[in-house]
């Protein structure tokens, strides 16, 4: 699966985006909390088992065999780094299927950590975005 931020030949493309930014609201707070009462190891489970579900849900739009087989780009990537995440979508022709796309993929990460009893909060922006891979 190709870095659709990089060109055929692996250098980098800045090109127009929705680029989505998001963590769990009162994260840090929760972490204190559940050290103080001794529940680290019962928050650390739910978390782990809310990020794994909601991943397998960003997975999904990814993971398709023909992108590989025909060295097309990913539709968008991801990075996720402790209770964030950000989403690159790069357009591709005016811009309204990927923000259909956009919304209906963080509509379903949020859906799935809320079932979790994880808020989720973020913002959208449009602009030149680049990705590097490292």
């Amino acid at each position: 699966m190709r870095n659709p931020y990089e060109t055929s030949k692996g250098q980098a493309w800045l090109r127009p985006s929705w680029v989505v930014s998001l963590d769990i609201l009162g994260f840090a707070s929760s972490i204190r909390r559940a050290i103080k009462t001794g529940t680290q190891e019962e928050h650390l489970k739910r978390l782990r088992s809310a990020l794994t579900e909601a991943k397998e849900d960003l997975m999904k739009g990814i993971e398709n065999p023909l992108i590989g087989q025909l060295d097309l780009p990913a539709p968008y990537v991801i990075k996720v780094f402790t209770d964030n995440i950000v989403l690159g979508f790069p357009i591709f022709d005016d811009g309204e299927s990927e923000f259909g796309r956009m919304i209906s993929i963080v509509g379903r990460y949020q859906y799935t950590l809320l079932r979790h009893k994880f808020f989720v909060r973020g913002g959208i922006a449009f602009g030149n975005f680049t990705w590097t891979m490292m």
